[in-house]
């Protein structure tokens, strides 16, 4: 089984059987980004939230589509923080999901779950003046 086979399972929404096949790749398989990004959306599903928020921070150091995926993840925990009521944590995860990816913060202002004043501003220095 390859990579792209099991993101396809992923893909499809399997992520039990997504999860089962990542830990039959080599190791240095396994430790690929992109291995890394089904892990962290197993983990969500799986509601193992501090693994998918481990995964997610360190994918927002990677680039390309994993980065953006974790961002997705990071918008996701924020909701799920804060619905519990752990706003502060989830004032973290917002900020960390739009370092991640900079298209979150529109995302995080259409989500009725997500607090407008926790969605930092844009700062000038961000737009380039």
């Amino acid at each position: 089984m390859t990579i792209d086979e099991i993101e396809g399972f992923l893909e499809l929404g399997l992520f039990e059987d997504a999860y089962g096949m990542l830990r039959d790749l080599p190791l240095h398989d396994q430790r690929d980004p992109r291995a890394l990004r089904v892990l962290m959306f197993c983990a969500l599903d799986m509601q193992s939230f501090p693994a998918a928020e481990r995964l997610a921070r360190y994918l927002a150091g990677t680039d390309g589509h994993p980065r953006i995926s974790a961002g997705i993840v990071l918008h996701q925990l924020a909701a799920i923080h804060i619905t519990c009521g752990m706003v502060a944590h989830g004032a973290k995860l917002i900020a960390a999901a739009i370092r991640a990816d900079p298209n979150q913060r529109e995302l995080l202002r259409c989500d009725e779950r997500i607090p407008g004043s926790l969605i930092p501003t844009e700062s000038k220095k961000g737009r380039g003046k």
